[in-house]
């Protein structure tokens, strides 16, 4: 069973939403367009109607829940990364030194993501089909190149925080913040693909989600 227009149209709304948060660091879109496509995917009929096998299913639905971390990992990323503040006094820690752990954790959740759903294709009782492979692969492509992205943010974020030195005379409370415009059309693009793939993978197992098929033809190509 497919999704509905309307149901269809609204993911498409939420990933284009979710890909200008992105594309602008702007964690608000990012993460609303983000969380809405993958919910809209989790309460695909797929997942409830028995058409996939039941590792099948727990396996995609891990694969999206991971996804959701993901999300949310990156949503306080776009929050931290913007502004470089430095407290004058106390042990508070700057937000650049959450940077390399919100990148782990986000190539973390990612590549479990990644593997939840491989996992998912490989309990399927027929040839996976290739609409799905090709979104586990995107989904596999862009795990990668996020757990690359996190390695190099680790190795260039402690020398990354300058020095300011401020009068004694300001209260112990006192930040400098710099704010910077963004605008990262691969990050857009990066969005997409993660969004497409998850999208690809539960659709085109639903092709055997229809009277008749779903429990027959086991093995055959689809």
């Amino acid at each position: 069973m497919r999704l509905p227009k309307v149901t269809l149209a609204v993911m498409v709304v939420a990933v284009l939403s979710a890909m200008v948060g992105a594309t602008h660091l702007r964690p608000d879109p990012f993460g609303i367009g983000c969380l809405v496509t993958l919910a809209v995917l989790a309460l695909h009929p797929v997942l409830f109607r028995g058409a996939l096998p039941t590792m099948a299913r727990l396996s995609i639905r891990a694969g999206l829940f991971g996804l959701a971390v993901e999300t949310l990992v990156l949503t306080r990323y776009m929050v931290v990364w913007p502004s470089t503040v430095i407290p004058v006094a106390g042990d508070v820690p700057t937000p650049s030194s959450e940077i390399p752990a919100l990148m782990i954790g986000t190539a973390g959740s990612a590549l479990v993501a990644g593997t939840m759903f491989g996992l998912a294709l490989a309990r399927l009782s027929w040839r996976p089909p290739r609409g799905a492979v090709a979104g586990v692969t995107m989904l596999a492509v862009a795990g990668v190149v996020t757990a690359m992205s996190a390695y190099r943010t680790w190795q260039d974020t402690p020398s990354g925080v300058p020095e300011i030195e401020i009068p004694a005379g300001n209260a112990a409370d006192v930040m400098v913040v710099s704010s910077t415009f963004v605008f990262n059309p691969g990050a857009g693009l990066a969005t997409a693909v993660v969004l497409t793939g998850a999208y690809l993978l539960v659709d085109r197992c639903t092709r055997r989600d229809r009277p008749g098929v779903a429990g027959e033809g086991a093995g055959q190509a689809p």
